[in-house]
């Protein structure tokens, strides 16, 4: 009978996860974690390892693993990744992605949160102050039936655009490589490469930001984008804050070329004393709706990675192809 799989839990988040991954898995993989989560520690843990499972590792570790054949994360991004050595390692990586249909609820949250108002109700009301409900001098807006762009039309955006059809939202989308004929079977009123993101844009109510941190999309949406959105749209970034000007997105809050943000991702995570997520104070700003980072964090998602996990784990055993596999290249 083949020796186990020896799989090494290489994070503190991880590593509790053992008994229950264990489970799922059974007799044909072996699960360690070090005794600390130090460099030395994992470094040495990592010597007899053939997966490391985790969702970073320092890159002194991985060129201590002569045995490592697959480094699986337990979450989706990877932007953190030293790509350079990955490829000189040849060392193949998978991201679990269970995480779209959440991350696709808290834009959604977001939309409304931002299009009626419900934050800011929240906040004033906490003070006894009517002003945001019916009270104020003009009632609000439904967001039912308004233009939505999702920037980055992958697993978030698909998970969204499903939400989305009980509220009759007109979705316009933009993807690295669109099909030919894909809106149409999507469901969508457009779908575009990356050159069509000014269109999107100009014609969206609510702008949904889903892209991963690439060379080419840091910095994507600088002023000049943000200046084509129209004053009354709001800009949802629950991909990663990074593909955003954030200095720009901040003025264009504060100053009113659009109508506002909701953010859920950003680029102070965690963030040093005061523990304030951006070094521009949108904290200050009543058009912002702000979320700690919670999007893909809940214990449906989880269970569906511990699944993913487990599956893909086999998978590596057997030979058979892996899901979630990261382009090295590419970097996503």
């Amino acid at each position: 009978m083949p020796a186990p799989t020896r799989v090494l839990l290489g994070d503190t988040l991880i590593a509790p996860r053992r008994e229950a991954l264990a489970g799922l898995l059974g007799s044909e993989f072996a699960l360690t974690a070090p005794e600390d989560f130090g460099e030395p520690a994992l470094a040495a843990a990592a010597q007899a390892a053939a997966v490391l499972l985790a969702h970073a590792a320092p890159s002194p570790v991985l060129e201590a693993a002569p045995r490592l054949q697959l480094f699986q994360l337990w979450i989706a991004g990877v932007d953190h990744l030293d790509f350079p050595l990955l490829r000189r390692l040849g060392l193949p990586v998978a991201s679990a992605h269970e995480n779209a249909r959440t991350v696709a609820e808290i834009a959604l949250a977001h939309v409304l949160a931002c299009g009626r108002g419900l934050a800011l109700g929240d906040r004033k009301l906490r003070a006894g102050d009517w002003s945001v409900g019916r009270f104020k001098a003009a009632p609000g807006h439904v967001t039912y039936g308004k233009s939505v762009g999702i920037l980055g039309y992958g697993a978030i955006g698909r998970a969204f655009a499903a939400l989305a059809r009980g509220f009759s939202y007109r979705l316009l989308a933009t993807r690295r490589h669109p099909e030919p004929g894909g809106a149409g079977r999507e469901g969508l009123a457009f779908l575009g490469g990356p050159e069509s993101l000014p269109r999107v844009l100009a014609d969206s109510d609510f702008v949904i930001v889903t892209l991963p941190r690439t060379p080419e999309t840091v910095g994507l949406l600088d002023e000049a984008h943000l200046r084509t959105m129209k004053p009354t749209a709001w800009l949802i970034v629950v991909g990663r804050m990074e593909v955003v000007d954030e200095e720009a997105l901040y003025r264009a809050c504060r100053e009113g070329w659009i109508a506002g943000a909701g953010i859920d991702v950003w680029t102070r995570t965690p963030p040093p004393a005061p523990r304030l997520p951006s070094a521009h104070p949108f904290h200050e700003l009543d058009n912002v709706v702000m979320t700690p980072h919670c999007g893909g964090w809940t214990q449906e998602a989880i269970s569906a990675q511990m699944g993913f996990l487990a599956d893909n784990l086999r998978r590596f055993r057997r030979g058979a192809p892996l899901r979630g596999l990261v382009n090295l290249e590419l970097g996503y």
